[in-house]
């Protein structure tokens, strides 16, 4: 009974993985957008109009804007919750009880280094590139993709979801200027919509991101650049 008891302790879960998609929001919300966009030139007093101003709303431009400054952000190892994991190995995720190998501990410690991000977040990518599904999302005409490593599709994986912030708004922009804009008295669906997101700061949220995105860039080039001092025996 003792030596049950052990094992059951033993599994209890060291994290808990939250859903992928509530880590990695922008492909559902990529995909919401695409949808919605169908109704973009009608006018707002129509329910596939009023539709997609709710939309921008209460969805759309919060997580788009909350995600523009994350792109830049990086997370410090923790290292409690790495030695944790290394003495308890299981993990709940998907809500059932995982055991992570050495093997899958030590690419999943290398992707959160590697990228800069939690542990939580490293575990929930790589579980979403072991699914068969991501290879035709990231694009079928590569077919290389199916002899690609978990890691190295959970790296492409991350950097597919985080372009989407820019290639979703591109597409926002472009679909307000071909619409026509609508009438004074009552404007298309889609500029009501996408003028969410100037309310919400879009344009000072990107001039910070670009000039972010160029002083990291700058700080990169000099360490790059910088002389490596090789010691020598005398």
């Amino acid at each position: 009974q003792q030596q049950q008891q052990q094992q059951q302790q033993q599994q209890q879960p060291t994290i808990t993985i939250p859903p992928y998609a509530s880590l990695y929001p922008l492909i559902s919300l990529h995909n919401e957008l695409q949808t919605q966009l169908s109704s973009s030139s009608h006018s707002t007093s129509s329910l596939s109009g009023a539709a997609l101003i709710h939309f921008f709303s209460q969805s759309y431009a919060p997580t788009l804007l909350s995600h523009l400054s994350p792109l830049l952000k990086s997370s410090q190892a923790n290292t409690t919750t790495r030695s944790k994991l290394y003495s308890h190995p299981h993990i709940s995720l998907h809500d059932k009880i995982t055991l992570v190998t050495p093997a899958i501990f030590k690419e999943i410690i290398t992707l959160s280094d590697e990228l800069q991000i939690s542990e939580e977040a490293s575990i929930a990518v790589y579980a979403e590139a072991s699914d068969g599904h991501v290879i035709d999302l990231l694009g079928t005409d590569d077919d290389t993709l199916e002899d690609r490593s978990v890691p190295d599709l959970a790296r492409e994986l991350y950097f597919y979801e985080r372009g989407l912030v820019l290639d979703s708004l591109q597409m926002v922009i472009k679909e307000r200027i071909s619409c026509g804009g609508g009438s004074e008295t009552e404007p298309l669906a889609i500029i009501v919509g996408s003028d969410e997101l100037l309310c919400r700061g879009l344009i000072v949220k990107l001039i910070e991101c670009i000039r972010e995105m160029s002083l990291r860039g700058r700080s990169e080039k000099r360490e790059l650049d910088a002389p490596t001092y090789h010691g020598s025996m005398v």
